[in-house]
């Protein structure tokens, strides 16, 4: 039996469907926030920002791949905090595309953010993207949200900085 909200059954690796619901494993993990909880998310984030301001060259960090996803969160997050100084970073795993790097090129540069490449490519990395792709590492919900070799990079980039 398919989930109600979306076509994946447990025919898909890691997929349950709640026979209560009907819904599966992806789509009750993540069901739309509340009014109450999105306000709650932004006043947080509004305090973090003005709580952090000027106290060091930047104000935000973002994380950007290049893609629609992160080029829009910076995006809005510029839109949210005009006057916010951002540093945008891109970790070229060696498995970033030029037009994904021309993309966070021409993001940052139109919301006035600087951007940092940050190279981590080599025999290495191919090693640890082949063992987190091949065993479970990380805890399942934090997988859940992000792709085991997207947890290991950001486990790098807080291991170099």
């Amino acid at each position: 039996m398919p989930c109600k909200n979306c076509i994946l059954d447990e025919k898909v690796p890691g997929i349950k469907i709640d026979k209560s619901t009907g819904l599966c494993t992806k789509c009750r993990n993540n069901e739309a926030l509340s009014d109450e909880e999105i306000s709650q998310n932004m006043q947080e984030l509004i305090s973090i920002v003005e709580k952090n301001k000027s106290s060091s060259n930047y104000d935000v960090l973002v994380s950007l791949s290049g893609g629609k996803d992160s080029s829009y969160q910076l995006y809005l997050l510029h839109k949210l905090f005009p006057d916010a100084k951002f540093l945008a970073v891109l970790f070229d795993n060696g498995f970033i595309t030029d037009v994904a790097k021309d993309n966070a090129k021409k993001i940052t540069q139109y919301v006035g953010a600087d951007l940092q490449i940050i190279n981590q490519k080599g025999p290495n990395i191919n090693q640890l993207f082949r063992t987190v792709s091949e065993q479970s590492f990380f805890p399942r919900m934090a997988t859940l949200r992000a792709s085991p070799i997207c947890i290991a990079c950001s486990h790098l980039f807080k291991q170099n900085n």
